[in-house]
Formats: C-alpha cells, structure tokens, sequence
C-alpha cells in the first residue's frame, strides 16, 4: 500500500535541503520551488523538492549560468545524484 506523505513546512524543507528558512522562502517567491501558501505559512511537497534538486525547476539554468563554481563545489552527474539520494536517506530517517 502506497504511504500518503504530508506536505513539509519550510522549516522542515530548509533542512531537506540544508539552507535557511529564507533561503527556502526566496526560492518559494522567486518561483523557483513550487509550494502552497496555507495562511501565513508554506508547505512543500516532497516531489516538488525532489524536482528542484534534480534542477527540473524552470530557472535552474540560469542559476547553474549565474553560480558556476557550485557545480565544482557538490560535483555533477553520478556523484551529484548520488549526493542527492543520500540526502533523501537522511531526510527519511529523521
């Protein structure tokens, strides 16, 4: 049986991703990370974060354009995914 996961609050996303809250929330404005704003607050979809991770956001070129030294920092190709499964493993232990 498929498990039905809850949306993450931002805090929760920020870790996911390990940025701060603002970080997460600029990402949210700018229209980078797909979220739904419930009051005051956002929630995240796991998949959305899984997305923005794997750079299937709509700006994620430009962004690699603008910051081309984060490529050398976490690497690319098979070493980057296997960064980001990594940090989903991490992410569903807590």
């Amino acid at each position: 049986m498929a498990q039905i996961q809850r949306p993450l609050t931002t805090e929760e996303a920020a870790e996911y991703l390990q940025v701060t809250v603002d970080t997460v929330r600029r990402y949210i404005r700018e229209g980078r990370l797909k979220a739904l704003q419930l009051g005051r607050g956002y929630r995240i979809r796991l998949e959305d974060l899984d997305a923005f991770l794997a750079g299937n956001s709509g700006d994620r070129g430009q962004e690699q354009a603008a910051q081309p030294e984060l490529a050398n920092l976490v690497g690319s190709g098979e070493e980057f995914e296997s960064w980001v499964d990594l940090m989903k493993k991490s992410a569903k232990e807590k």
